[in-house]
């Protein structure tokens, strides 16, 4: 019990000191809510350190690997901090905070509420222990799993504990209240008081109790990791393109959010190194969040010093952990994740951030992307490549689409959440609402698409996977959920329903 606790503090007091000089930036709400996710990227650092050092972790050698990672990433958190301030962040915010994470982390491990699975006994409890007794990351560690939370279960059990089970539903909590953040601040922003937080709350709530989303709330594994590192980089690139907070008019608001683009930025790449980190196949989702940046960028959105910021935080902890891995068991084999295929990767995204600066400054490419649309760009690339996977393997191709269907449709336990954001959407498609949120549910909506063709080419090349609950895919469909549930609520919280905006709307429809 103590050691779940120590693990779960020590996270929210890493992100705290690794964001800091960001914190006037972000304002009190961002910092805090993105404290706990960047701050659990810190133990993958520790691993990486006894992995190189080759020693045993100990208490001491986890304090100076978290001392590190604190240092590394304030320090490209200070290169990006803005000039101007959206709001202080207290130190009674710091306290209120603080007292609400340990009573409810001491809550959940007092009440020992936990699921276990095969791979969270069999990956990442054992592979904890592994990394507990050697200090060393293997091949199967990393080729399987990756190294964030066998990491974490490492900690636990060098501060005496022998089941890691707090972090999984702070993980949901957390998640829960950055879509609760950005469905006040931009999907119901134009809703009167009362009405605005009733409809965060309802929304907010129902994803609490998704079953797959309640169920994985307390299951020991990488999906809900990976669902918060996925919801905090979208909502940071989306923030930072100025979708969040969109109605702000003045010059000295406009100042601010201006301002605050790099830091968000930082946010960004912070969650998408966790997101790498934390799945096998987390290199390939990072390029959600890069693809999505990359459209706010070259539309005029996202500043290139936001960009340069997200690239930062994003290749410091992946050079730190993947270095380590690489010098010390070199180019490994595994069942998920080849040694060659992260190479590949991590490369891809060298090259498509160096691609998407340098085509932010060549003035034809620029006048050419716009006029063709870069999201519409984006979606064509998107659709040849799912079309050269296809063509590549039909069979597996038709298995693999039947196999993500059947889950999310029928099989995969996920209910009528599927088609009724399916429903949804076709409804916002054909029910057009024009208003000033317009772009920003296009790029909600884009991302969403992004996901999934990611996934659809991820798993008809490598794992067509199978109907079942516990398919990969079906629990992967977990992380884009809170993203799925912003958009149809920006929908429905359009100031578009407005009489005024229907009388117009019609003006223009008519012939």
């Amino acid at each position: 019990m103590i050691g779940n606790l120590i693990v779960a503090c020590l996270s929210l007091a890493v992100g705290w000191g690794a964001l800091f000089p960001l914190r006037r930036s972000l304002g009190p709400g961002l910092y805090h809510l993105s404290a706990l996710p960047v701050g659990t990227i810190g133990w993958s650092v520790v691993a990486a350190l006894t992995t190189v050092a080759e020693v045993r972790p100990s208490p001491m050698w986890v304090a100076f690997g978290l001392t590190v990672y604190v240092v590394m990433a304030a320090a490209v958190a200070r290169l990006f901090a803005g000039t101007v301030g959206s709001a202080p962040v207290s130190w009674r915010s710091f306290a209120l905070v603080g007292a609400g994470f340990v009573s409810l982390s001491g809550l959940l491990a007092w009440a020992g509420l936990t699921l276990v699975g095969a791979d969270s006994y069999s990956h990442y409890e054992l592979s904890g222990w592994f990394l507990a007794d050697t200090g060393r990351l293997s091949p199967i560690i990393m080729g399987s799993r990756n190294t964030l939370l066998p990491a974490m279960h490492m900690a636990n059990r060098i501060f005496g504990a022998d089941w890691l089970y707090v972090p999984y539903p702070l993980f949901s909590a957390n998640t829960l209240a950055i879509t609760a953040w950005v469905l006040w601040r931009h999907a119901f922003v134009s809703l009167p008081g009362r009405t605005r937080l009733a409809a965060t709350a309802v929304v907010a709530g129902t994803l609490a109790i998704v079953p797959p989303w309640f169920y994985h709330t307390w299951l020991v594994h990488s999906n809900m990791a990976s669902a918060m590192f996925t919801t905090l980089a979208l909502t940071a690139v989306l923030a930072a393109a100025g979708v969040v907070d969109r109605r702000a008019q003045s010059a000295s608001e406009k100042e601010v959010v201006g301002s605050r683009s790099a830091a968000l930025g930082v946010v960004a790449g912070f969650a998408l190194a966790g997101l790498a980190l934390a799945r096998p196949d987390g290199l390939a989702y990072v390029f959600q969040g890069l693809i999505v940046a990359a459209v706010c960028h070259l539309s005029g959105a996202l500043s290139r010093r936001a960009i340069v910021a997200a690239y930062a935080a994003l290749s410091a902890p992946l050079l730190v952990v993947y270095g380590a891995a690489f010098l010390r068991i070199g180019v490994w084999s595994g069942d998920k994740l080849q040694g060659s295929w992260a190479v590949a990767l991590l490369g891809a995204i060298l090259v498509f951030g160096v691609l998407t600066v340098l085509a932010g400054t060549i003035e034809p490419i620029l006048e050419w992307l716009r006029r063709v649309g870069g999201m519409r760009l984006a979606i064509a690339v998107n659709v040849l490549a799912i079309v050269a996977v296809a063509a590549t393997d039909r069979g597996q191709f038709l298995f693999a689409l039947r196999n993500m269907v059947a889950n999310l449709a029928l099989m995969g336990t996920w209910g009528l959440t599927w088609w009724v954001v399916l429903l949804g959407v076709v409804l916002s498609l054909v029910v057009r609402v024009r208003d000033v949120e317009e772009p920003g549910r296009q790029l909600l909506l884009f991302a969403v698409f992004q996901f999934f063709a990611i996934a659809l080419v991820l798993h008809a090349s490598v794992h067509p996977g199978h109907i079942s609950p516990s398919d990969s895919f079906n629990r992967v469909a977990l992380h884009i959920v809170p993203t799925a549930f912003w958009y149809l609520a920006s929908y429905a919280g359009s100031p578009g329903w407005s009489k005024g905006s229907f009388v117009q709307l019609s003006a223009e429809a008519a012939p």
